[in-house]
C-alpha cells in the first residue's frame, strides 16, 4: 500500500497514461482515500443530517458519482439518457445508508477511472458540447472539470463530515466557552448563538471592552480568563496562544467534556494533575483551515446576521496595530488597509 503521507500524483504511478488523463486518475484515487478517511465512519443518520445548513455528506457522494457518469458521457461524445437525468434529480433524496451510499461511490470511482484510461489515447482538443444549450467545451476541458468537480465536492463533503464529528465529540455541546475574545471569537459567538447554544466569554483580566462587546452579542456571561464560568462547561475553544490557558480551561469542562486549542501556535503547556483530565474529558487540537471551509462559512454567514467589529490601521501602522493586538486594546479584529 502507498504511504498514506504521500498523496497519488506523488507516487509515481500510472506513467504510461499521457500527464492530463494521468491527473484525472490520481484526483479520482486521492477523492476515494478522503472519503474512506473522513466519511467512512459516519453513522447513517449523520450521512443525511445538515450540520449548519450545509448539504449532507449523502448528497455530496451521491453528486459525485452521478456526475463523474455525467460529465464522462460528454466527454465520450454523447448526450445524457433520461435516466441520467432521472439521477440528477434524486440526489438530495433522504434516507440514504452507508453501505448503499458508500458503495454508489466506489464503484463510479472504479467505473470512472476505467472510462478515462479509455480515452487516453483521444486527442484532448476534440470539440464536445454540454447540456441541452450545447456549450462548447473539448475532451481535455471536461477531463479537467472531471477532476476539479470532483475534488470540489469531496472537500465539501469532508468539511460537512468534519462539522459532524467535532458535535459528536462535544457531545453537541449546549454550554461553550471562548478563550480569547477577538477577531475569531467574536465571530463564533455569533455561530453559536444562532445555534441555539449558551456560550460564555473569557478575556484578559480587566477587558471591559472585550466583555462589553461579547455581552453585545449575546453571550450568556463574560469574565477574566481566570475566572470561573457561573455554570459547567461542554466544550471550551481556545484562541488565546496562552498555554497556561489550557489546565484552566479543562477545570471549567464537565466530565466528557472537550477543550479544544483553535490557534495556529501556542506558548508551553505547563504540567497539570491528571484530574483535570480524568472524567474522559478530550483536548484537541484544529488542523488548519482550507478555502473550501472558508466558502462554506461565508455561504452560512448571511443566514446567521454575522457582524464583525474592526479597528482599521493604515499599512504604514502595521506596528502599532501588533502592539494594540499584544496588549489587548483591540476590540474585535485589527484589519490593515491598504
Amino acid at each position: 500500500m502507498a504511504e498514506a503521507s504521500v498523496e497519488p500524483w506523488l507516487r509515481g504511478t500510472l506513467t504510461e497514461v499521457g500527464a492530463v488523463p494521468r491527473g484525472v486518475l490520481h484526483a479520482l484515487e486521492l477523492a476515494e482515500e478522503d472519503v474512506s478517511k473522513w466519511c467512512g465512519g459516519l453513522s447513517d443518520t449523520e450521512l443525511n443530517e445538515r450540520p449548519l445548513g450545509l448539504p449532507p455528506v449523502a448528497f455530496q457522494l451521491r453528486h459525485i458519482a452521478r456526475s463523474l457518469d455525467r460529465l464522462l458521457t460528454y466527454a465520450e461524445g454523447e448526450q445524457l439518457s433520461s435516466e441520467q437525468i432521472a439521477a440528477l434529480k434524486s440526489e438530495m433524496d433522504e434516507g440514504a445508508t452507508g453501505d448503499g451510499i458508500v458503495g454508489e461511490f466506489v464503484r463510479a470511482i472504479a467505473a470512472s477511472m476505467n472510462r478515462v484510461k479509455a480515452m487516453r489515447s483521444v486527442d484532448l482538443n476534440q470539440p464536445r458540447n454540454v447540456g441541452k444549450k450545447q456549450l462548447p467545451t473539448s475532451v481535455g476541458g471536461l477531463l479537467v472539470h472531471v477532476a476539479d468537480h470532483t475534488q470540489r465536492h469531496v472537500g465539501q463533503a469532508i468539511t460537512t463530515a468534519k462539522v459532524l464529528l467535532a458535535l459528536r465529540m462535544a457531545g453537541d455541546a449546549e454550554r461553550i466557552g471562548l478563550y480569547g475574545f477577538g477577531a475569531a471569537a467574536h465571530i463564533i459567538a455569533q455561530v453559536a448563538r444562532w445555534q441555539g447554544r449558551r456560550v460564555h466569554a473569557f478575556t484578559r483580566d480587566g477587558d471591559a471592552a472585550a466583555q462589553a462587546l461579547a455581552f453585545s452579542l449575546g453571550c450568556v456571561s463574560a469574565q477574566g480568563s481566570e475566572q470561573a464560568p457561573p455554570e459547567p462547561l461542554d466544550a471550551a475553544l481556545l484562541f488565546a496562544p496562552v498555554g497556561l490557558l489550557v489546565p484552566i480551561a479543562l477545570k471549567t469542562v464537565r466530565p466528557g467534556g472537550i477543550v479544544v486549542c483553535a490557534g495556529i501556535h501556542m506558548s508551553d503547556i505547563p504540567s497539570f494533575p491528571y484530574e483535570l483530565l480524568w472524567g474522559e474529558r478530550t483536548l484537541r487540537s484544529v488542523a488548519n483551515l482550507t478555502r473550501r471551509d472558508g466558502e462554506e462559512f461565508l455561504a452560512l454567514a448571511p443566514k446567521v446576521g454575522v457582524k464583525t467589529t474592526v479597528e482599521i490601521f493604515p499599512l504604514d501602522d502595521a506596528n502599532i496595530a501588533l502592539d494594540r493586538l499584544r496588549s489587548g486594546a483591540v476590540s474585535g479584529a485589527a484589519v490593515l488597509a491598504m
